[in-house]
């Protein structure tokens, strides 16, 4: 996790490019508050985003890149 000038945040480092990407920006819709991470679950990172005053869970997929809402 990472700390951002308004909220907790989870910074992705792609180990093969070397690009580093904040998990709040590949989420569509609402800007998310904080970001927590909750947990992997068949290789992809379940995590929870504050966003207008409710809980999301969503999920990441590291080899594509997708953020689908759960």
């Amino acid at each position: 996790m990472v700390m951002t000038r308004k909220s907790t945040d989870i910074q992705r480092l792609n180990l093969r490019s070397h690009k580093m990407t904040l998990i709040s920006q590949l989420v569509g819709g609402a800007e998310p508050g904080e970001i927590t991470t909750r947990l992997w679950n068949n290789e992809k990172l379940i995590f929870l985003a504050e966003m207008e005053g409710r809980d999301v869970f969503f999920s990441f997929d590291p080899e594509s890149g997708e953020v689908n809402a759960n």
